[in-house]
């Protein structure tokens, strides 16, 4: 009897201890940015660069930054009471959540604009050739 009460507190011990791990599980930032992003690191872009180079090192920026107020956020999560941090957990996952659409629709709207931009330019062209001759 004292023997299946044991088996049985080491079973339950188990599955709570597993259950409570799974449900506090801390957050990770490789799993929310992109993959290449995860070491981004901030530089200030310099007006010498190529635009190629301005292009890219402020998509690095960007992410570098969300890091940043990622880790701060991971921080405050890190020092609540247990009850209040798988909370925390959960919003700061979704807050990364929505800044990544966010950010994906931002992407897709610059891309669409600069081609309705290049298409409206190649529409306007101001040299035009005369086809059909009187």
């Amino acid at each position: 009897m004292i023997i299946k009460r044991f088996v049985w507190a080491v079973i339950s011990l188990f599955m709570f201890g597993t259950v409570f791990a799974a449900v506090l599980e801390r957050p990770q930032w490789k799993d929310i940015c992109p993959a290449g992003f995860e070491d981004a690191v901030y530089n200030d872009v310099q007006w010498y660069w190529p635009e190629s180079t301005k292009t890219t090192q402020t998509i690095y920026n960007y992410w570098a930054k969300r890091r940043v107020d990622f880790e701060n956020s991971l921080v405050e999560c890190d020092f609540m009471l247990p009850a209040f941090k798988e909370t925390c957990y959960e919003n700061l996952k979704s807050k990364q959540v929505l800044d990544n659409e966010l950010y994906n629709n931002r992407v897709q709207h610059k891309i669409i604009s600069g081609q309705m931009w290049k298409d409206s330019r190649k529409m306007s062209n101001p040299i035009m050739i005369n086809i059909l001759t009187r």
